[in-house]
């Protein structure tokens, strides 16, 4: 049996998720296609839903830390937007799946995250208090979601300009420079 089972089970929702529909996919599915008994499956994972927090958590960390190494916020800012875009197919399907609350609660949290990691790479000295950062967190959180969604319907969607005016957005450029 692999080292890492929750990985292998994610890597098979993944790959399952290429061609079916998140609802389609079953613990059923996954446990015929990774060999596995649904025993091993719920010692690793709760549900379907849980499959899919992981793997968005997994992903997460990894983008964090490609955030926290760029050389500008404004990189910073493209590594978001691009990685979004790159899975735009995956994040379509799983807003269309019936579990889609459940998903955007996991995901409220991750891209919180990024807007904090992007606060912190664009204004290391930013001076605010808890309530006021919280406050703009959740609002950037919000918006960079609704961006996100809108860039995924769209298959014309051109990073650079997107990742330009989501950066002037965040730091305050956009509205100062008028």
């Amino acid at each position: 049996m692999p080292a890492d089972m929750k990985a292998t089970i994610a890597e098979a929702f993944l790959s399952l998720l290429q061609y079916k529909d998140v609802d389609k996919i079953t613990v059923k599915v996954l446990v015929e296609t990774c060999h596995i008994s649904r025993q091993t499956f719920y010692y690793h994972f709760k549900d379907i839903v849980d499959v899919i927090e992981w793997c968005i958590r997994a992903s997460a960390a990894q983008l964090l830390t490609n955030i926290y190494e760029a050389d500008s916020p404004q990189n910073a800012c493209r590594i978001i937007v691009e990685s979004t875009i790159k899975d735009d197919s995956l994040i379509r399907k799983l807003m269309r799946s019936q579990k889609r609350e459940e998903i955007e609660k996991v995901l409220f949290p991750v891209m919180r995250q990024y807007m904090m990691a992007f606060a912190r790479h664009a204004r290391p000295d930013i001076d605010l208090s808890y309530s006021d950062l919280e406050a703009l967190l959740d609002f950037c959180t919000f918006g960079m979601i609704g961006m996100i969604k809108m860039a995924c319907l769209d298959v014309r969607t051109n990073v650079d300009l997107l990742s330009r005016q989501i950066y002037l957005i965040l730091s305050g450029q956009m509205l100062s420079s008028r």
